[in-house]
């Protein structure tokens, strides 16, 4: 996620390097986003330093005997106040938030202009790209058995069989070669076949 300090400070520069790529960079709703989330801010900080002096009163009032009907109602406003700005407050940071979440990395300025993949520069190709394969990749999905995972270990589980299983453990015979042959001296567990 973008540092939303960086894009705060420099929000201009960094729409115009999205915009090479083909990123649109809404900076209205984010200074709309961020200024309501300033004014909360503040809001929310009076009044808890309100809330904090008023208690301190409070207390020194409770302790000599003297009538605190009147002030613990001006702090139970406060507090019903303070709860509903937090709220709002919370909501915009979640807004926020999502918002950040959608921008994507910004590019390198080395990184050529292109709103997609087809606009991409190919920097260098190493041997023949030789492909006997059939198989979609969304068709090999369809062999992962999630329901006997369930009845075995629960939800987020999956079960590979037959040639499926074959290709899994080939994967990882390649890896664990690839490793060794390299010195990595990497230690694998390695459950199941």
């Amino acid at each position: 996620m973008i540092d939303i300090k960086n894009l705060r400070d420099n929000i201009d520069v960094i729409s115009d390097s999205l915009n090479r790529r083909g990123y649109t960079l809404d900076s209205k709703k984010f200074k709309s986003l961020d200024s309501e989330r300033k004014s909360l801010q503040v809001s929310v900080e009076t009044l808890q330093s309100s809330r904090k002096k008023l208690s301190e009163e409070f207390g020194k009032l409770k302790a000599s005997g003297d009538d605190t009907v009147s002030l613990k109602e001006e702090i139970d406003k406060i507090n019903s106040d303070l709860k509903k700005e937090n709220e709002l407050l919370n909501s915009i940071l979640e807004s926020i938030n999502e918002f950040l979440l959608d921008i994507p990395n910004i590019p390198d300025e080395s990184t050529p202009n292109g709103s997609n993949e087809n606009d991409n520069v190919l920097v260098r190709k190493v041997g023949e790209i030789i492909s006997t394969n059939t198989v979609d990749h969304i068709d090999l999905t369809k062999k992962i058995d999630t329901d006997l995972a369930a009845k075995i270990a629960g939800s987020r589980f999956a079960v590979l069989r037959g040639s499926l299983a074959k290709l899994q453990r080939a994967l990882i015979s390649l890896m664990l070669d690839v490793a060794n042959k390299n010195g990595w001296g990497i230690l694998f567990a390695l459950y199941g076949q």
